[in-house]
């Protein structure tokens, strides 16, 4: 949305014909008055989306709530919203042929004038401000402020969309949200967190091992017990029991999936499968070989 809304693409940045202006917060960079061809592609898919979460709002306030349609609605908002998150990543790739990593520097630098404006206005309205990343911010009540003092969080994002580039809308209502701390300090990590929204029975899960397909059925199974009694106790000490029970089940070779009918169980063992050991002499011995270097002409890349 930024991109659309600023003029931002590849060829109206940093352009020659306004060298002197320096537009971009942060950065100097200028922008050229012409539209730019990014915000060509991007305004048919924003304004598609803006229509259909538009419909998904009046689905789940309707009196016939409708949970297939509802699916369809998130499905399509879903994927249109991927195209958004590929369309702005593309310009930060350095084999682009239609993207340029300044392009992606300046919509960086915009979202986070954004989240700083956002921030002082929420915090000036009495609320404080939890955690934040590009497009996300969390807050909750300041126990300083007063009730009656506190302004209306519904109204404060449509305020401060007057004063920004982009539309702010009020999500969600937690009863409680967890944001999982970094591996090097003690401050949440920026895309994992997990919490209860407001009135719904399922959790909200964002980058943890519950959420990803690959995770074995006996960690989801864990993980997801222990949002079950993080939600009906709030005490860290039961989450914990939780876990020293199954560490202890896993130690002893007892980690068959509670809630699977597969009937798996797995045995701690320490020795090595044969076709197993076979593979890894075959992949040592590989290695051990001169690499041929590639040839002139061809890209040589992972493949995902």
């Amino acid at each position: 949305m930024l991109a659309r809304s600023g003029g931002l693409a590849e060829d109206v940045i940093r352009c020659d014909c306004h060298s002197d202006r320096n537009v971009v917060p942060g950065l100097g960079y200028s922008i050229c008055d012409d539209r730019g061809y990014l915000v060509d592609v991007l305004q048919p898919i924003i304004d598609a989306r803006g229509e259909i979460k538009t419909a998904i709002r009046r689905e789940k306030e309707g009196d016939n709530r409708e949970e297939d349609r509802l699916a369809e609605l998130e499905g399509r908002s879903g994927a249109l919203k991927w195209i958004l998150v590929a369309c702005f990543g593309y310009q930060g790739f350095s084999n682009a042929k239609f993207g340029r990593i300044e392009c992606h520097e300046a919509i960086n630098a915009f979202a986070r004038e954004i989240l700083l404006k956002a921030k002082q206005r929420l915090e000036a309205g009495g609320w404080r401000v939890v955690h934040g990343i590009v497009d996300s911010i969390w807050v909750t009540p300041d126990p300083d402020i007063d009730d009656d003092a506190r302004e209306n969080l519904e109204a404060l994002p449509t305020e401060i969309a007057e004063r920004v580039p982009v539309r702010l809308e009020h999500e969600a209502h937690y009863d409680w949200v967890a944001f999982v701390p970094q591996r090097e300090s003690a401050a949440g990590a920026l895309t994992k967190h997990f919490g209860k929204v407001a009135g719904e029975d399922e959790f909200k899960i964002r980058g943890i091992e519950a959420r990803q397909r690959s995770t074995p059925p006996f960690i989801e199974n864990v993980q997801r017990d222990c949002l079950d009694r993080l939600d009906s106790t709030r005490s860290p000490d039961a989450v914990l029991d939780r876990l020293q029970e199954a560490t202890n089940r896993l130690h002893a070779g007892q980690c068959r999936s509670m809630h699977s009918s597969s009937g798996i169980a797995c045995q701690a063992t320490r020795r090595i499968h044969p076709e197993y050991a076979e593979r890894g002499g075959i992949k040592a011995r590989s290695r051990a070989r001169p690499r041929r270097p590639p040839r002139t002409g061809y890209r040589v890349r992972g493949c995902r």
